[in-house]
């Protein structure tokens, strides 16, 4: 699952809406412990994955980078 962790909309109207996006792995980021232990079964998502992905959109092309 992936979301959108940064983005720049065109300046100009047109069909397409970004000129940049990049969405990340839901499980991006380092994984922080928090607390003292006083509740040992939470979680939480990150578990420091690299995955992206990039789109960009240059002269109406295009290009997608993994």
């Amino acid at each position: 699952m992936f979301f959108m962790r940064d983005s720049k909309k065109l300046a100009y109207e047109s069909d397409l809406i970004y000129e940049k996006a990049v969405f990340a792995c839901v499980h991006s980021g380092q994984p922080r412990v928090r607390g003292a232990g006083r509740r040992p079964d939470q979680h939480y998502l990150a578990l420091g994955y690299p995955a992206k992905i990039r789109l960009l959109n240059k002269n109406s092309v295009l290009k997608i980078i993994i």
